[in-house]
């Protein structure tokens, strides 16, 4: 299973929340957050392409951008791999979940919103599906959850974060000490980039139904509280049969959430 959606709509506490709820439910959980900033060669390569550390985005390739995420999985492939085999335990006891943050979904939404041509789009999207399913073996989520958030709620959250390490790590221009440090990536200061990246995600969610979009604002584009979306998102996994009727009555879902 994936969760992506912008940076700033809740994907990390999300994750943890539903990780405890699964575990408290006796289920077996393995974690895994792509790109692996801090963990593989090619995520500190995808935290220096994001500093603009090789230029600025519109310069660069997207197949050669995708060719770093898609290396970020490829080195955790074997870890990956052992995750989801044996994925039942017996015959009915439902054994472990695999949860992601992010996967190739992210690298698909965020290349070809390069492309305002359809058809660039298209052939850039075969692309990655083949290298990442095809040559490089990873296997398909069951599920992927974009927890939609509008471009500009996301872009104030991300302003309110800490500064993340690999914007300060992998920067283009060392820090002078007057200087503050930045709080947006190459992604998320490009308002108008986000808004194609969120269009991406939409379209795959209307053609595959392994994708479902699940909005994090109510109609005025004020945010969802952490529970309610929480609730939402355990809602959908039972809908999908993810978790049994035990799990959910378990996780303690009440009217108010």
């Amino acid at each position: 299973m994936v969760i992506e959606g912008l940076d700033g709509s809740g994907k990390t506490l999300q994750i943890a929340m539903l990780s405890k709820f699964l575990r408290a439910a006796g289920r077996e959980l393995i974690t895994f957050d792509f790109p692996s900033y801090e963990k593989t060669l090619f995520g500190k390569l995808c935290g220096q392409y994001l500093s603009g550390k090789f230029g600025e985005m519109e310069e660069l390739e997207p197949k050669a951008v995708a060719l770093l995420y898609a290396g970020d999985r490829l080195e955790q492939r074997l870890e990956l791999m052992a995750a989801v085999n044996n994925y039942w335990q017996g015959d009915e006891r439902p054994g472990r979940v695999v949860l992601a943050n992010r996967y190739v979904s992210s690298n698909i939404a965020y290349q070809t919103a390069r492309h305002d041509d359809q058809a660039r789009a298209r052939e850039l999207e075969t692309f990655i599906k083949r290298l990442e399913y095809e040559s490089f073996g990873l296997p398909h989520p069951d599920l992927t959850v974009f927890l939609d958030i509008p471009v500009a709620l996301s872009q104030r959250l991300v302003a309110a974060k800490a500064t993340r390490s690999y914007l300060t790590n992998a920067q283009a221009t060392p820090l002078t000490n007057d200087a503050p440090p930045p709080t947006h990536d190459m992604h998320e200061r490009n308002a108008a980039f986000l808004e194609r990246v969120r269009d991406r995600y939409n379209r795959m969610a209307n053609i595959d139904n392994t994708v479902t979009v699940l909005p994090v604002t109510n109609s005025q584009g004020e945010l969802y509280s952490p529970e309610s979306i929480q609730s939402a998102l355990r809602v959908l996994l039972f809908s999908k049969g993810i978790i049994n009727n035990a799990e959910f009555i378990q996780g303690g879902l009440t009217d108010g959430d």
